[in-house]
């Protein structure tokens, strides 16, 4: 299933969207969040079929505050990603092209940060060592392919 067909049964995002995001905060505070990142297209200003927010919390569990989040931005279409558990290069995705909405004070930010850059970085040999064994797979695959169209 596409994301947009994954979207199509709830409203579109309300063009209030933006605004509404800043009324997460007090949540945030509540619920004992340290950090949260907008992401994906309403980060880059561009249309967008949901709204992607990544949360590091201290202990509440991350799918908990869907219902809560979508309430207050007026919207279904609402990803969550738990920081904790979000792979090296996701992490990194979202530093990279993120929007900070909240954090509970800098060095909180900066840690996190840091460590993520820094595994992002000590992964880097692992991620190489996949591409070329999925470049060997899919060339194979494609001789193999051609090999049985030729027959």
């Amino acid at each position: 299933m596409s994301i947009v067909e994954r979207w199509q049964r709830f409203e579109k995002l309300p063009a209030d969207i933006r605004q509404n995001l800043e009324k997460l905060v007090p949540l945030f505070e509540e619920k004992g969040v340290l950090l949260a990142y907008l992401f994906g297209s309403l980060s880059r200003h561009q249309p967008g079929n949901d709204v992607d927010i990544a949360i590091l919390t201290r202990a509440e569990p991350v799918f908990r505050l869907r219902a809560t989040i979508s309430n207050i931005l007026g919207t279904e279409r609402v990803d969550l990603v738990d920081l904790h558990n979000a792979p090296p290069i996701l992490r990194f995705e979202i530093l990279c092209s993120g929007q900070l909405l909240y954090a509970v004070d800098e060095m909180t930010q900066e840690q996190f940060e840091l460590a993520s850059l820094h595994l992002y970085r000590d992964t880097a040999p692992l991620r190489r060592q996949q591409e070329l064994y999925l470049r060997e797979r899919m060339g194979s695959w494609l001789s193999e392919k051609k090999a049985s169209n030729s027959a």
